[in-house]
């Protein structure tokens, strides 16, 4: 049976949409755990303060909800806790329908990749706590990008337009598209990356503050460059994600400066430490980078899937 005609299990689709939004919750938790500087609210781990998961009151202590507070802080990374018990339970669900008949040895793989690392993530997460590692909390915030791009790339590949795309006359040649937004994506990788080192300063070690927005206003000026090879294949599949790419990078360029200047300070504005608007911008800029990574992601393996097509449908030629 021709691949680009093949029917797939809808529940592989459905559940790898719930798991990726399953894990909205846990990067959102996640980052302002670390804005609070709360990812050692427990010593121990997997438990809390020596108790089960689930048997620990964390609803008692709404009854103190400053988040500057002991029971802030810990009411922050237990239900960050608690909220990556339902990702996992949604990647057990996503690997069982994955395997199931009907099913590419892609998405059976990719199935079981998302299981495995979110399970790594887990690890990642306790190990941190455990060990009180920085580096391990910046690893961390790294991996989950990964993860939930992981996530987004078995949505996608699940999906009917992954397997009923075909290309029209108007269509051009995605090869250029393909190995610049590739290249894009690793760049993004590598400016989150410096914005780990930021959030998670190592000691004795500078925060790369200059570099992480220089690389940032590079950012805005390379997407364009992907915008132009993207816009010439004419492929409607590619410039929707194109599009959600370019508006999520918009909205990190800003929320970059506005972090900068609540953080920093800038021309007349006062630096008030622990504000809301410092807090706000810090966190939604974390998890805003993690949705641009997962949408470059996605562009990416779209670029990859439309020229692979395109090479299966060319005619071979005989002699």
């Amino acid at each position: 049976m021709n691949e680009t005609k093949q029917t797939i299990n809808p529940w592989i689709h459905r559940m790898a949409v719930i798991t990726a939004w399953s894990a909205m919750p846990v990067i959102i938790l996640g980052a302002l755990t670390t804005t609070y500087g709360a990812g050692m609210a427990f010593p121990d781990w997997p438990t809390s303060d020596g108790q089960g998961m689930f048997s620990y009151p964390w609803l008692r202590l709404l009854d103190d909800i400053s988040t500057n507070s002991v029971s802030g802080h810990k009411l922050l990374e237990h239900s960050h806790r608690l909220a990556g018990i339902v990702v996992g339970i949604s990647a057990i669900l996503l690997m069982i329908v994955s395997w199931r008949p009907q099913t590419t040895k892609a998405l059976k793989w990719l199935g079981a990749a998302v299981l495995l690392t979110v399970i790594t993530q887990g690890l990642l997460g306790g190990f941190r706590v455990l060990a009180e590692e920085t580096g391990l909390a910046m690893l961390h915030g790294l991996f989950a990008a990964i993860v939930f791009s992981l996530m987004c790339v078995t949505a996608t590949v699940s999906s009917t337009s992954w397997t009923q795309w075909q290309p029209s006359e108007t269509d051009r040649p995605a090869k250029l598209a393909k190995i610049t937004s590739l290249l894009f994506l690793l760049f993004l990788l590598l400016q989150y990356s410096i914005g780990g080192l930021i959030r998670h300063p190592m000691p004795g070690m500078n925060a790369p503050v200059n570099s992480h927005l220089g690389f940032g206003i590079l950012a805005l000026l390379t997407v364009h460059v992907v915008l132009v090879f993207v816009v010439k294949t004419k492929t409607k599949w590619l410039r929707s994600a194109m599009r959600t790419m370019i508006i999520l990078t918009s909205v990190q360029i800003v929320l970059g400066f506005v972090t900068y200047a609540t953080k920093f300070g800038m021309g007349s504005m006062v630096v008030v430490e622990g504000s809301t608007g410092q807090i706000f911008s810090r966190t939604t800029h974390m998890v805003v980078g993690v949705l641009l990574i997962a949408s470059a992601t996605v562009l990416t393996v779209r670029c990859f899937r439309v020229e692979h097509i395109r090479k299966s449908n060319q005619p071979t030629e005989t002699t």
